[in-house]
């Protein structure tokens, strides 16, 4: 059996369909970093790099402020873990 790498599969990501070249609009939300997912594991890690990030500024590290998001399709965060999925 042949082996498959999936980078050898890859389509070309053209890079004007993701990065904007244009200036954001007056409801852009400046983000460090985003979570994708209100899950357990979205929610946890965004509480962990907030810890992480606190701890380091009080023992006087140099990272200063973090923007940190959690992006979640569902009107609430961590609505669809009721879905069946999780629970």
């Amino acid at each position: 059996m042949d082996h498959v790498t999936p980078a050898d599969h890859q389509p070309e990501l053209p890079r004007d369909r993701f990065i904007v070249g244009e200036p954001p609009d007056e409801e852009h939300v400046p983000l460090d970093v985003v979570f994708v997912g209100a899950g357990p594991a979205g929610l946890a890690g965004a509480l962990e790099l907030a810890r992480l990030v606190r701890e380091d500024n009080e023992a006087g590290g140099g990272i200063g402020d973090v923007e940190i998001g959690v992006l979640e399709k569902a009107g609430q965060l961590g609505e669809h873990s009721l879905s069946g999925a999780v629970i």
